[in-house]
């Protein structure tokens, strides 16, 4: 084999090699995209005039116990994920900050979803019971700023799917 056939050889190893470690690491990220969100519930953010304008992934917390414990003790949570609490029924819901690190934006929502209510930036670290003065069903806690972030509004809605 002369040397113009082993370069050409070893130009395509090279190729092979780099693709090979691109797909490797392609396939690592999304993998682990997977594992952090396989367990999660994808909402989007719609808005009264029915546009989709955000996807968060949504923990459940549906058992007296996942309610009690909450974003309890989370030393961050990404931009993209919450916590929606299901309640068994539809009335004056109140939420503390007993043990939660992070500073929270909270949506009080109807039983079809819609945002009914919202306290932004609830301070870290507390017991104070935060409600709001209107019945609802559910309630989602996102990041802090995730109001103006996102420019989520009364009346939106959270739509899960299935």
């Amino acid at each position: 084999m002369s040397n113009r056939q082993k370069k050409r050889v070893n130009q395509r190893q090279i190729i092979f090699l780099i693709a090979f470690i691109g797909l490797l690491i392609a396939g690592t990220y999304f993998y682990l995209d997977y594992k952090r969100t396989s367990h999660l519930k994808l909402a989007n953010l719609v808005n009264q005039d029915g546009k989709n304008y955000g996807q968060i992934y949504l923990e459940i917390a549906d058992t007296p116990e996942k309610r009690a414990k909450g974003l309890m003790y989370r030393q961050k949570l990404s931009l993209d994920q919450g916590m929606l609490f299901k309640f068994d029924e539809t009335k004056i819901q109140s939420i503390w900050m007993k043990n939660t690190y992070l500073s929270l934006d909270l949506f009080f929502l109807s039983p079809n979803y819609q945002i009914v209510g919202i306290i932004p930036k609830v301070p870290i670290l507390n017991e104070i019971s935060r409600k709001v003065e209107v019945p609802s069903r559910y309630v989602v806690e996102l990041n802090a700023g995730s109001v103006e972030r996102l420019g989520i509004k009364l009346g939106d809605t959270f739509k899960l799917d299935s």
